[in-house]
């Protein structure tokens, strides 16, 4: 599955665990604020896609998903799926 499907990205990095868990990290620098913003909605709902399909199959990694930090920081937009999103968040913030 794509996490996003906005062009306009200038680069990208994503660590994806094997579907185990819900584990991911996706990082994303676009072109303008405005593709960041777009790009920040489809994060969103790759998420809320990943929870629909967690439910059934590994419910124990439904709260992670929901726990996600998803943010825009001008252009770069954030993805991270873990077990410690309060940590997650302060190193997205440095």
């Amino acid at each position: 599955r794509v996490l996003f499907r906005s062009s306009g990205y200038q680069d990208a990095v994503l660590y994806k665990g094997s579907g185990a868990t819900a584990e991911e990290v996706a990082l994303f620098r676009m072109e303008k604020s405005e593709d960041a913003k777009t790009a920040l909605s489809e994060a969103k709902a790759h998420i809320q896609s990943q929870i629909d399909a967690y439910e059934s199959y590994m419910p124990d990694e439904v709260s992670r998903l929901e726990d996600a930090v998803v943010r825009q920081d001008g252009v770069y937009v954030s993805v991270v799926v873990s077990a410690d999103p309060a940590a997650a968040e302060d190193l997205l913030k440095k």
